[in-house]
């Protein structure tokens, strides 16, 4: 070979090994050249992980080989769209963009059963009171008599039986781990009012005590894990010793009191003085101790209180439409006002709060508020899963789980096509449970879902 062949030969070797050498240290560093935009461009990745794992991946309309958890390097910096799908499982997908030199995950893919069906756990309820801990109290018609009837996990266990034509009235609770239930009962002109421990299953006869002393037109409400009875009546509240069966005048205001509720060692009262409304406050210690005024509130005809949070409490003016979120920390308070007469879930500082078509997701720690879903059938219930990832809630014909976070729109997963008067879940989330309206009853279901 000619010295000068061997040098364009060098020369040629030399140059392909340099174009070679830059190519490689330019794919390692994540470029590619675009033939759509005929020029070099930086890539982006996709992460996937779903919940359970193992699930098919279809990307851009090609089915990859390996399942989740997977990541994906050397996309376009263009729309793509995805698809995840398992057996027995609801399908997830999503359309996304991604950015030159962008890594996009989807760390939360989570799926729902799709193979499982509705059963009927209980009919003929005609009435009900939803508590936590995956506990539901309903009372129950038989042939004979009426049924009171705790159920959790699929255990039912009698409470106590009433006459029929007997009407029972579940008092005014809060549920977040409530022990003791406290019911009125009515039959003809008889009342009566029981306390049931749900922890023992003892019943105490409450009607001597109460009808001696209170007239009917009273609210009761029971602070939990301990034998008080709290009773509103005009001016006064009560605090009535279900064990000594003692009563002891707590609370003495010169206004009319609209409503009143029990958090942590204070009693909150929203009280009237025919011009204004006022929030007000007694230490439960205190017996016939002077309100002090927390603050002023919106004049309105009337205030319902509840809680359902150690941190925080809940006004609702269902005539101005609006729902209070009042804040107690640090000894100062503050109230949070939504344009909304809401119903709402609790989870720890996440507040789920929905009208008939709207819901919203409020992080009171961030002080974040974001519109989930708007909807044009009327929303009956919703709730958080355990798992903090979705929210299920009800519409006129159907149950629907959609993502708690919104990246690149959320997804919806219709889980099953009957709707609800209210929705419960398991703790672990596995499990859902819903009681729907069928004609003068009620009837439980539950369905597994994950």
């Amino acid at each position: 070979m000619k010295k000068r062949t061997r040098f364009y030969y060098f020369l040629t070797v030399l140059i392909i090994f340099i174009i070679a050498a830059v190519a490689i240290i330019f794919y390692s560093q994540g470029y590619k050249y675009s033939f759509s935009n005929s020029k070099v461009i930086k890539t982006s990745s996709l992460y996937l992980e779903s919940d359970p794992r193992g699930a098919t991946i279809t990307l851009d309309g090609d089915l990859k080989t390996k399942n989740t958890p997977q990541l994906f390097n050397r996309l376009d910096s263009t729309e793509h769209t995805f698809k995840v799908t398992k057996d027995n499982y609801f399908p997830y997908n999503k359309t996304f963009v991604t950015n030159s030199d962008e890594a996009v995950y989807f760390s939360d893919i989570f799926l729902f059963k799709s193979n499982t069906q509705a059963e009927l756990a209980e009919e003929n309820i005609i009435d009900y009171l939803v508590l936590s801990d995956e506990r539901l109290v309903y009372l129950i018609q038989n042939e004979t008599n009426l049924e009171l009837i705790l159920f959790k996990g699929d255990k039912k266990e009698s409470l106590k039986t009433f006459e029929l034509d007997t009407s029972l009235e579940f008092i005014n609770h809060d549920t977040n781990k409530l022990n003791h239930l406290v019911i009125r009962t009515q039959k003809d002109s008889l009342v009566n009012y029981y306390n049931i421990n749900l922890d023992n299953r003892e019943t105490k006869d409450l009607t001597e005590l109460v009808l001696n002393n209170f007239s009917k037109e009273i609210i009761l409400k029971i602070n939990n894990h301990s034998d008080y009875l709290y009773i509103l009546e005009n001016k006064s509240i009560y605090r009535l010793d279900i064990t000594n069966n003692e009563i002891q005048e707590i609370v003495i205001s010169a206004k009319n009191i609209q409503d009143f509720f029990l958090n942590g060692e204070f009693i909150y009262f929203v009280a009237n003085d025919g011009i204004s409304n006022t929030l007000e406050t007694v230490r439960y210690e205190h017996d016939q101790s002077t309100p002090k005024i927390v603050t002023s509130l919106d004049t309105s005809f009337e205030y319902s209180a509840n809680t359902d949070n150690n941190n925080y409490f809940i006004l609702v003016d269902k005539q101005n439409n609006k729902t209070f979120i009042i804040s107690k920390q640090n000894s100062s308070l503050t109230i949070e006002t939504l344009n909304l007469a809401a119903k709402y879930d609790w989870h720890n500082n996440d507040l789920l709060y929905f009208s008939n078509f709207e819901i919203w997701h409020y992080d009171l720690e961030k002080n974040e508020k974001n519109l989930i879903t708007r909807q044009g059938e009327t929303i009956t219930d919703a709730i958080f899963h355990p798992a903090m990832k979705n929210i299920i809630y009800s519409e006129n014909n159907k149950l629907v789980a959609v993502e708690l976070e919104e990246k690149f729109g959320r997804f919806f997963t219709d889980i099953n096509n009957t709707g609800a008067t209210d929705i419960f879940i398991t703790n672990n989330g596995d499990h859902l449970y819903w009681l729907a309206q069928e004609g003068n009853y009620y009837s439980l279901y539950k369905k597994e879902i994950r």
